[in-house]
């Protein structure tokens, strides 16, 4: 990766490996701690719904989706986070998508941060620092 010449404002943020996944801390809506796993594969984010209970998000009504993944179709509904943070970073009024996220015994994340919010910046991904470094990318369509 060359270097940047320009003054950008970086955000770097740790991450913890989870058997080989990236797993970062977020804040939703300004006051909820989560765990949030990276998926530059999945077009939405999508939170957990014991997550969305904590957060008091409501459904909206009509507005159920189908979550394709490798493995299985997911049914889920939408609503809308008042916020999520990543870093110094704030997206606000981003939509996502509630699902019942099964993943083991041991709870590794409690959703998935997806392209809706990535594709705004250039990422990085510094797997020898365990470290992602978000760069301003270009806006598209807000």
């Amino acid at each position: 990766m060359g270097e940047e010449t320009s003054e950008e404002a970086l955000t770097i943020v740790r991450f913890l490996p989870a058997d080989g996944h990236v797993v970062v801390p977020v804040v939703l809506n300004g006051f909820l701690e989560a765990r949030v796993l990276v998926d530059t594969g999945a077009g939405i984010s999508v939170l957990s719904r014991e997550l969305a209970q904590k957060l008091q998000l409501e459904e909206e009504p009509g507005h159920g989706i189908t979550l394709k993944t490798m493995a299985m179709d997911i049914q889920a509904q939408s609503a809308t986070l008042d916020s999520i943070q990543v870093g110094n970073l704030i997206e606000n009024n981003l939509r996502v998508a509630i699902a019942d996220l099964h993943h083991g015994e041991e709870r590794k994340f409690d959703a998935i941060l997806g392209m809706d919010f990535m594709s705004k910046y250039r990422i990085h991904i510094d797997n020898e620092n365990s470290r992602i470094v978000l760069s301003p990318g270009k806006r598209r369509g807000n």
